[in-house]
């Protein structure tokens, strides 16, 4: 099991990534694998017996309306437009990190529809600037446990392999700069091969430790996924979700930006993971053949939606509420549950998870066309109180490597990531949770791009 870091904000490391598919450790994660269940064993481990589907006094309507309270930020991060701002760099001799510097936009990622001919493919296109950004990253020992306010000691990169990265502070400003929010988090470098090129990959789960602005007194959380170019600069795309109880920070109708193609190497497709209904949709306990628990079997629909978010408008910075579309697609997994090991998470000491899971997307006639296998190497999770009463709500974030796909993905490599809110009774007690999904596609011939044009629009995800 991954250790807990103790008292503190402290974010202890995952296991190495060595391209196998890990075990998991968490009963948040989506998971599939054969299983036999007794009311008994359930009452031993619960300590009483769970025998509704409910959630206490709540409809799942209800829950989910409070659980869907949250406002996402689709966030691309890049380099600044020549002779403006900072330049980025990289850190010591030999190098240990880099500083990075530069423009924030809004992401549109909008899925095309799946076809049996296409396959899955996405419009990806971005406002104009949005912002700025700033970000220290750190190469840290495998074994480190990093705070925000400590150095870590330095640690040579090596763009061969995969090592760990600390996101020892990130900075983001919308509009003017008022509006603003800095986070810290914890991560991995992932090298791969693209055409021919070794490209330095990297991806952070990362805790929003102060906001100002219209972002004050709102807690959250953020997931990123990109790279670190050979000018050091970062490229890449930030989930950032934001606790939002009391609607400040969306709104039903928003004024759509003009937005233009981003550039091609990378295609990101988004999409929305939500508990569905009918018997394959129901969570189940998992045992050893000796009674013993060993893990929780999830199943979720993955449904198109839609999310955008300007600086622009009347309001300043403001979110879209977040809309859930048709299916188009259906996850399955397996993770390993221990309740008795399974403590609270807190901002300051997040409760590490890690898993597995198989992704499928259909075509118009419901029939699968292709499918990703997600290694999910790094999760962070966070217990909150949203006046559920006797309800575990969390929120989390996680990312890990694309380690097969199937169908119109044969081939693929890349990187899987999102940001989350649940709630999570012990099967079979009700379950409710609404995943942003987001996968970057290494796509240097636009293999999964759509063809677009210069369009209004929202992220379709």
């Amino acid at each position: 099991m991954i250790p807990r870091a103790s008292a503190g904000f402290r974010w202890p490391l995952a296991d190495v990534l060595d391209g196998s598919v890990s075990r998991s450790v968490h009963s948040l994660l989506r998971l599939f694998q054969s299983s036999h269940q007794s009311a008994a064993a359930v009452r031993t481990i619960a300590g009483a017996a769970v025998e509704d589907e409910g959630f206490g006094p709540y409809t799942k309507r209800q829950v989910e309306d409070v659980v869907d309270r949250a406002a996402i930020f689709n966030l691309h991060l890049g380099p600044s437009a020549a002779g403006s701002g900072g330049a980025s760099r990289s850190l010591g001799s030999p190098v240990h990190g880099f500083l990075t510097r530069g423009m924030l936009a809004g992401l549109d990622i909008d899925l095309a529809p799946t076809t049996r001919s296409a396959g899955v493919r996405a419009h990806n296109m971005v406002s104009g600037p949005a912002g700025h950004h700033t970000a220290e990253w750190l190469i840290v020992p495998e074994d480190h446990i990093a705070f925000p306010d400590r150095r870590p000691p330095a640690t040579p990169l090596d763009p061969t392999r995969s090592q760990r990265v600390v996101l020892q502070h990130l900075e983001c400003s919308f509009g003017e700069g008022s509006d603003a929010f800095i986070a810290f988090g914890a991560g991995r470098t992932m090298p791969t091969f693209v055409a021919g090129e070794l490209r330095l990959a990297v991806a952070a789960v990362g805790e929003v430790i102060s906001a100002s602005g219209k972002l004050a007194g709102h807690e959250g959380n953020l997931t990123l996924a990109g790279e670190i170019t050979p000018t050091n600069d970062f490229v890449g795309h930030v989930v950032l979700r934001m606790v939002d109880l009391d609607g400040t920070l969306r709104s039903s109708s928003l004024a759509a930006p003009v937005r233009k193609p981003l550039e091609l190497g990378a295609t990101y497709l988004a999409f929305l993971g939500q508990k569905g209904e009918g018997p394959e949709q129901k969570n189940t306990l998992s045992f050893t053949r000796d009674g013993r628990l060993r893990g929780g079997n999830v199943a979720t629909e993955l449904h198109r939606g839609q999310v955008s978010f300007t600086v622009d408008g009347p309001g300043g910075l403001t979110a879209s509420d977040l809309e859930s579309g048709p299916i188009i697609g259906r996850e399955i997994g397996f993770g390993s549950i221990d309740p008795q090991l399974a403590p609270a998470g807190t901002p300051r000491s997040p409760f590490p998870f890690d898993g597995v899971a198989q992704y499928d997307f259909f075509d118009e006639r419901g029939e699968i066309v292709g499918g990703i296998t997600t290694n999910v190497v790094e999760g962070r999770r966070i217990d909150i109180d949203l006046g559920l009463v006797d309800q575990p709500t969390y929120r989390f974030g996680f990312f890990g490597p694309i380690v097969a796909g199937s169908g119109c993905f044969e081939g693929v490599t890349g990187i899987f990531y999102g940001a989350s809110g649940s709630v999570f009774n012990i099967p079979p007690a009700g379950q409710v949770v609404t995943h942003f999904y987001a996968a970057r596609l290494d796509d240097p011939d636009g293999r999964f791009r759509a063809i677009t044009g210069n369009r209004r629009g929202v992220s379709n995800v």
